[in-house]
């Protein structure tokens, strides 16, 4: 697959997730985290784990601003509500199919590969300004770092870390070449960009019904 149709689609996915009923939803997260345990278990499973403090926040907040009918056999002062508990699943699931989507995306086309199919994308951007290379170059000094944290567990995330990377960018630039690759699109490229957009016409077409 052409790795700008995989930059396409794994927005699709992400935007879809936000958009589809529960039952889809529950169907995406589990085939979702199942190809990325199959594929990259360890990159996906050390991700869960460094950001099981943000599932556990969001399904507590929800818990306990979502009003509903409180939990059985326990103190009304301290039961979350069922709606809120189920409304926070359902949002735990909806970013961990976003990682896990990430983590596929990854897999599949390599750091190259992607920058040119975000340099793609972002072309147009040129026409109002913005320095698209330069934007090719955060992203491949993010992505570096998105791939040290996964394979080395030691490794937290830090946020002065993030600032050093978005100060690094010139020097980044001057010491490594980034080569944006000219990928031919392949008839199956077309068929699956055909099929993305009959999936959107579709999902606009049943939400206008609704």
């Amino acid at each position: 697959m052409h790795p700008f149709v995989s930059i396409l689609y794994f927005f699709f996915v992400l935007i879809a997730m936000g958009v589809v009923s529960e039952v889809l939803l529950s169907v995406l997260f589990v085939l979702l985290s199942t190809l990325a345990l199959v594929i990259r278990p360890k990159q996906f499973l050390v991700m869960v784990i460094r950001l099981k403090w943000i599932f556990l926040s969001i399904l507590m907040i929800y818990a306990y601003a979502t009003p509903g009918e409180f939990v059985s056999y326990l103190p009304a002062t301290f039961a979350p509500t069922i709606e809120g508990l189920y409304q926070g699943a359902l949002q735990v699931m909806r970013l961990s199919s976003a990682l896990a989507t990430m983590t596929l995306l990854l897999m599949t086309s390599s750091k190259v590969q992607l920058i040119s199919a975000l340099y793609m994308l972002c072309r147009p951007l040129k026409y109002l300004g913005c320095n698209v290379e330069r934007l090719a170059v955060r992203l491949v000094l993010t992505l570096e770092y998105v791939d040290e944290i996964a394979l080395h567990q030691r490794h937290a995330i830090s946020f002065d870390r993030l600032d050093e990377l978005n100060a690094g960018v010139i020097t980044h630039q001057k010491s490594k070449m980034v080569n944006i690759e000219d990928l031919p699109f392949h008839t199956a490229d077309k068929m699956l960009l055909l099929l993305l957009m009959l999936l959107i016409a579709t999902f606009i077409f049943i939400k206008l019904l609704h």
